[in-house]
């Protein structure tokens, strides 16, 4: 990822690191009801496919217990999520947009982000929740989600509120010397890969 990203959060003490994926476009399970375009039931999880490789490797003995009957929730992994301020905010104009173009009010969406955006804790540059890192047995493979975050917050509240259709997110993860991991995300969209939020904002 950018380096002034990277600086930020080796700043903050995450200076291992475990993957770095490419945009990924956001799935129906993500956003908000009135922005689907298909049948996600809102379940509030990302998929980490891309990253399976890697993972593996971070918690081989994780995906070993699990694949052995362990109960996934028994080696769960919480993983602290960091999302920049301004880049939530240049988000607020694709949504604006988003509704526009179907004729709809957008004025109700965007006080309640800036709202919330307004009410969130952080350091200022960052906007900070948790969730777990959670493998699924659902199907025939082994598959890694952040799953669990928080019923209202940051990712709740805010993060799905600025996502539409075709928007996407590329994440990283990273690891600290106390084996803590953290998960840093940038919004936009696939097709703008030049795509970025003021990196010297507060």
């Amino acid at each position: 990822m950018e380096q002034i990203y990277k600086d930020r959060i080796a700043a903050l003490g995450y200076d291992h690191p475990v993957f770095d994926t490419d945009w990924e476009e956001v799935k129906d399970e993500i956003l908000p009801q009135d922005r689907k375009t298909g049948t996600g039931n809102g379940t509030i999880h990302v998929f980490l496919g891309a990253a399976d490789a890697e993972l593996r490797k971070e918690f081989a003995g994780y995906y070993q217990a699990v694949e052995s009957g362990a109960d996934p929730r028994d080696g769960q992994v919480t993983v602290r999520h960091y999302f920049i301020r301004s880049n939530i905010i240049s988000m607020l104009g694709y949504v604006c947009e988003y509704y526009y173009k179907k004729g709809e009010d957008f004025g109700t969406h965007i006080s309640q982000a800036l709202k919330t955006l307004e009410e969130s804790s952080g350091n200022g540059f960052f906007l900070e929740t948790d969730s777990f890192l959670k493998l699924s047995t659902g199907s025939s493979r082994l598959r890694p989600y952040f799953k669990q975050f928080e019923q209202h917050g940051v990712f709740t509240d805010l993060v799905r509120q600025v996502l539409i259709p075709d928007s996407a997110y590329k994440i990283s993860m990273y690891r600290d010397s106390n084996g803590g991991y953290a998960a840093f995300w940038l919004l936009g969209f696939k097709d703008i890969t030049d795509f970025l939020a003021n990196p010297t904002a507060e």
